[in-house]
């Protein structure tokens, strides 16, 4: 990113060349490029969906989720979900690697559950559309006995699979509750396409 001292140089043009900040002005410029770094990190949390006790969040946390996630980035993976116990850092993970992308989409999946009852097409083709996509905490949601839910789920999976789009889910779920809720066919391009782990990672969230 240019300094803003050396875009209004360009800006006015051959004549600004030889113009001098004073101290003073410097300064006043840098504190002003800070601003708009942080005001334009603050939109692309946004537009990203983070929720905002995620924003602060890094891979630098030594975390057996945050090691995963390193793993995945490294293999450039295509879906990753993990499986675990509240407060072993799902979440966290998956936001940090968002961050870090700097382009995707957080969805949480109650939000998923909100759209599919009430026929929000289009949210749930931008969900499959995505660059990348973060569901989190999928396998919370109350158990449709009617599958359509899951049918739903399905068919997220199968499109950015036939796509090629990277996807990283957190769930409560081991790999065969996973099954069990959402069908073998998801599981098979799971396998196919990426890899499920499971993390006995004790909470770090404390009293």
């Amino acid at each position: 990113m240019e300094k803003i001292n050396t875009i209004i140089k360009k800006e006015i043009g051959d004549w600004g060349r030889d113009i001098k900040f004073t101290e003073k002005q410097e300064r006043e410029a840098n504190k002003y490029e800070e601003i708009w770094k942080r005001v334009h990190h603050q939109e692309m949390l946004e537009n990203l969906r983070i929720p905002k006790r995620y924003w602060k969040v890094t891979l630098n946390f030594k975390s057996k989720v945050c090691k995963y996630i390193k793993q995945f980035r490294e293999k450039k993976s295509r879906c990753l979900v993990i499986s675990g116990g509240a407060g072993c850092g799902k979440t966290s993970g998956v936001c940090a690697y968002l961050i870090e992308q700097r382009r995707g989409m957080f969805v949480d999946v109650s939000e998923i559950k909100t759209a599919v009852f009430s026929y929000d097409f289009d949210f749930l083709d931008d969900i499959k559309k995505c660059d990348i996509l973060v569901i989190d905490d999928l396998g919370l949601e109350h158990k449709d006995e009617s599958g359509f839910f899951a049918s739903i789920v399905d068919e997220i999976f199968n499109t950015r699979y036939s796509q090629d789009k990277i996807t990283l889910i957190t769930t409560n779920l081991n790999i065969d509750g996973f099954r069990e809720r959402y069908g073998e066919r998801v599981i098979d391009r799971i396998r196919e396409w990426g890899s499920f782990i499971e993390t006995k990672e004790k909470s770090f969230r404390t009293l």
